[in-house]
């Protein structure tokens, strides 16, 4: 199993440059092909997963099947803040007054429990928006989030997907994964009741019991 982090996020620097899914998937492509991976099963997690869409239909010969967790993928997802921020200039006054403020009420938004809500969560996402040069890499993904071309084409995608959603998800909204699981041809939902936007963590054993599942398939 190998766990990428993405140009821009976690502990990877935030060098300038093109932040697009499609060019973050060929990024991806390359981590596999210098490790000498040739056929995978993608998991991938809100903007992530858009990523993986987009590494799918670079290559769809090369993916087994497909888990996306709470998937940020249409266009309609995309806040207005981040169009605003495609003018050029706008964009940068913007990211640069706002993009580190309020922290605490988007931790709030991502979660359903509470509990998620603390110092330790707030002290994680200011370190990674201390990074040296992370207001423009945020800045350059905001106006890389284009998704119109890529929705036409998810029907086209045969591999097997799993959705995984929160169904109290307010960063995106349960009525996507509808929307996304009518649009696949092979595709089913887990749907959790009592969660967010981040599965992974706030329902972590059914979750992951999903995922196991979904992926041992292949070896069945």
């Amino acid at each position: 199993m190998l766990a990428i982090d993405l140009k821009g996020f976690g502990w990877t620097s935030r060098p300038p440059g093109d932040y697009s899914p499609a060019a973050e998937a060929r990024l991806a492509w390359g981590v596999l092909d210098a490790r000498g991976v040739e056929q995978v099963a993608l998991v991938g997690h809100s903007w992530g997963a858009s990523v993986v869409m987009a590494m799918v239909l670079q290559h769809p010969e090369r993916v087994t099947r497909v888990a996306l967790y709470s998937a940020y993928v249409y266009d309609d997802q995309v806040p207005g803040f981040f169009h605003w921020a495609r003018i050029g200039g706008l964009g940068e006054a913007l990211f640069t007054l706002f993009y580190r403020e309020r922290i605490e009420d988007r931790i709030a938004l991502a979660y359903y429990d509470d509990r998620y809500v603390n110092v330790e969560a707030f002290d994680r996402v200011r370190a990674e928006l201390d990074r040296p040069g992370a207001v423009a890499a945020a800045l350059a993904s905001a106006r890389g989030q284009r998704y119109a071309a890529m929705e036409k084409r998810y029907h086209t995608l045969k591999q097997p997907f799993l959705l995984v959603w929160g169904h109290e998800d307010r960063v995106a909204p349960i009525t996507f994964a509808y929307r996304l699981l009518s649009q696949l041809p092979h595709a089913r939902l887990v749907e959790l009741h009592h969660c967010g936007h981040i599965p992974m963590i706030e329902a972590h054993v059914r979750a992951t019991a999903a995922l196991v599942d979904f992926v041992d398939e292949d070896l069945r």
